[in-house]
């Protein structure tokens, strides 16, 4: 160990820095240039991405003996599908394509995979007797509602107004709330890294994650809070939105990386996939948004 690390911090290998900053540098601009195309892109790359993280998930969970209901898993993606299945007016306007859904027409399809997945549970325990119908139903509507969350990231994308103030005033609300929001996510992650790496003595959850620690869990907060302040006020036009997204970030999105890895080491597994290199899967890079996005969209709704 070498001088000032501290005991039991993570030793980072050099290797898999270079693949996770590789990744980064490829995935950001796809990220920011899908945001900045417009919310029907950006929309559909997430519903997509939301399918690949559920099958992740899925199959995780079948790999562990779990074997969760796909049926009711299924419901969850009515989640990121529902901001382009009920579209504000100006949107569809834009794209008359779109379906002019609303949350009725949402839940009725939510409701109707539920039924269809308690009654081929319940046909599927008569005929084999195999009494695990719960469970399954149950591990279902979990990764159900993991994958739904992400549909708070496409609907903050939605808003079309422009700015109208801040470094780029055309800018869209939605993409100027939605860049604001990964900026301090992102944020947080990097600087609880190093500033555990660095100073981390004092373990902030060992048993769902030995390498966090208090000192990086704080220094991601006060980073996103920063980043977030300084986004929202150049890009959103508001600084208490930044401030709320970066304490959402740095505070949400810890949280819910924290319980991503609650489930990681209950099914008994390091990463979910290995799609991105140096970082695992979808949902070991996506975690921290799960409840940041839907946190942040509370919010913004609140202040603005």
């Amino acid at each position: 160990m070498s001088r000032g690390t501290p005991a039991g911090a993570r030793q980072l290998d050099p290797r898999s820095m270079l693949l996770r900053w590789m990744t980064a540098l490829a995935g950001i601009p796809v990220f920011v240039g899908l945001c900045l195309w417009g919310p029907v892109p950006f929309g559909i790359a997430t519903a997509i991405v939301a399918a690949l993280a559920l099958a992740e998930l899925l199959d995780a969970y079948e790999a562990a003996g779990m074997a969760p209901s796909r049926i009711a898993a299924a419901a969850g993606l009515f989640g990121p599908a529902y901001p382009l299945l009920a579209a504000p007016d100006e949107l569809r306007a834009r794209h008359p394509w779109l379906p002019a859904g609303t949350l009725e027409t949402a839940a009725t399809g939510v409701l109707i995979l539920l039924v269809a997945a308690v009654v081929y549970e319940v046909a599927r325990a008569a005929r084999t007797a195999d009494l695990a119908a719960g469970r399954r139903l149950a591990f279902g509507l979990l990764c159900a509602v993991c994958v739904a969350l992400f549909g708070a990231l496409s609907g903050l994308r939605t808003d079309t107004a422009r700015v109208g103030t801040g470094v780029a005033p055309s800018l869209e609300s939605g993409a100027a709330l939605v860049l604001t929001l990964a900026l301090a996510v992102w944020t947080a992650d990097t600087l609880a890294l190093f500033v555990g790496r660095a100073w981390g003595r004092r373990k902030l959850a060992p048993a769902l994650s030995p390498g966090k620690t208090v000192a990086g869990a704080a220094g991601g907060l006060l980073g996103a809070v920063v980043v977030g302040a300084l986004a929202g006020r150049l890009l959103a036009g508001s600084l208490p939105v930044g401030i709320a997204f970066g304490l959402a970030a740095g505070v949400f999105g810890q949280a819910g990386d924290l319980f991503m890895s609650a489930l990681k080491r209950e099914i008994g597994i390091k990463d979910f996939g290995a799609i991105l290199p140096g970082h695992g899967g979808l949902l070991d890079r996506l975690d921290s948004l799960l409840l940041a996005a839907p946190v942040a969209a509370l919010l913004a709704g609140i202040l603005r």
